[in-house]
């Protein structure tokens, strides 16, 4: 007979968390990430977010967070005096999850804005990099 057989009112234990498995990034991608390729795709700056903001930024709902969570491929931490299981999730674990599944190397954008850079006009070009400039002085 269990404990919680024996004595009804006794408490239940508390599921035991996956440990997180962190992703298994291609050395490109771990790079990238370090140095914040993926960064603008989490537009929160706090180093620990909700579950909420990290669906946001996935493009998901709530409770596809909560499985990664489950299934050990986000960092989260259970925030305590709660009777419901609240969590608060780790951004680099969120930017190394989105690293992960992508499909792209940050730097196909910049080959592709060449690629298109390579048919405009002289003018245009001038026009396109006196823009550029203007831009990364406001960056």
């Amino acid at each position: 007979m269990t404990v919680a057989a024996a004595n009804p009112k006794a408490r239940p234990q508390p599921k035991r968390r996956p440990r997180y498995t962190g992703p298994v990034l291609q050395r490109w991608k771990l790079d990238a990430a370090a140095q914040g390729w993926f960064d603008f795709l989490v537009p929160y700056k706090s180093e620990v977010i909700s579950p909420v903001q990290c669906a946001k930024s996935l493009g998901r709902d709530v409770q596809h967070v909560y499985s990664l969570i489950e299934r050990g491929k986000l960092e989260a931490h259970g925030v305590p005096g709660r009777d419901v299981q609240r969590y608060r999730i780790t951004r680099r674990s969120l930017v190394l999850y989105m690293a992960e599944s992508a499909n792209y190397s940050p730097n196909d954008l910049v080959d592709r804005l060449v690629d298109v850079a390579a048919t405009l006009t002289d003018a245009q070009c001038a026009l396109f990099e006196q823009k550029l400039r203007a831009r990364r002085i406001k960056l």
